[in-house]
């Protein structure tokens, strides 16, 4: 379809799920501009730090912003999708001679959780969160997730609860071989949090802006293309 249009998004830093120095600048990222172009809007992103760019979306600096969860505080400022651009698995990252094994929250207490300020981990609804929100399991923030797996490798906390993918991103960039194969995380996935497309309600376009994202995430769903997209990913992650 001709492109007619143009609407400007914020992002942030997320790999391999959205960043400035990635082909397409994430498979996420990708997904919107896909959605977008089918019904004939050119999609420009600018990167930010994700507080940032949250606060840029609700002062109508952009007309919105990717990458959310459902959140309350945040559907009073904003039109979210109608499906989430993609739904990601979140998984413990622990040292391989630190085995954990665990069926309920019991067999994780007693252990020292790392957590990220400023993380999404704490937005889920589930169990193992709630515990962590309740501190009835033991964590310390710090300021980044890379922190967060260097503590991890020198044995200073016991998991670090991270989307598995990003997590697997993030240890290559950060260690080499050696260090990388002395971390790995539990298969069992301890939250599945969809991620949405979401248009501040302040612009008067937006309403608009949405409905034609809604209508192109369906047809890039409905020819095939969104499914494609998700298992070349796969293939490349693992």
């Amino acid at each position: 379809m001709e492109i007619t249009d143009t609407i400007h998004l914020t992002n942030g830093e997320w790999p391999p799920f959205y960043s400035k120095n990635l082909p397409h600048y994430g498979l996420d990222s990708q997904i919107v501009a896909e959605s977008f172009a089918l019904v004939g809007v050119k999609v420009k992103y600018e990167f930010f730090p994700w507080a940032r760019a949250y606060k840029f979306s609700e002062d109508n600096r952009w007309h919105g912003t990717v990458g959310w969860p459902l959140n309350k505080q945040h559907k009073d400022t904003h039109f979210y999708s109608n499906q989430p651009i993609n739904t990601g698995n979140w998984v413990l990252f622990h040292r391989i001679d630190k085995p954990i094994f665990w069926e309920n929250i019991n067999d994780l207490k007693g252990l020292i959780f790392g957590v990220t300020i400023g993380d999404w981990v704490l937005d889920g609804e589930n169990e193992l969160v709630n515990n962590l929100k309740a501190q009835e399991l033991t964590y310390i923030r710090v300021v980044s997730d890379e922190s967060n797996f260097k503590m991890l490798l020198k044995g200073r906390i016991d998991i670090f609860p991270q989307q598995r993918e990003v997590g697997i991103a993030q240890m290559r960039k950060l260690f080499n071989s050696k260090q990388r194969e002395q971390l790995t995380f539990h298969p069992k996935s301890f939250q599945n949090m969809p991620l949405y497309l979401l248009l501040n309600k302040k612009n008067k376009n937006n309403k608009r802006y949405m409905d034609l994202y809604n209508k192109g995430f369906q047809k890039l769903q409905d020819s095939g293309r969104y499914q494609e997209l998700l298992t070349s990913f796969a293939k490349q992650s693992n």
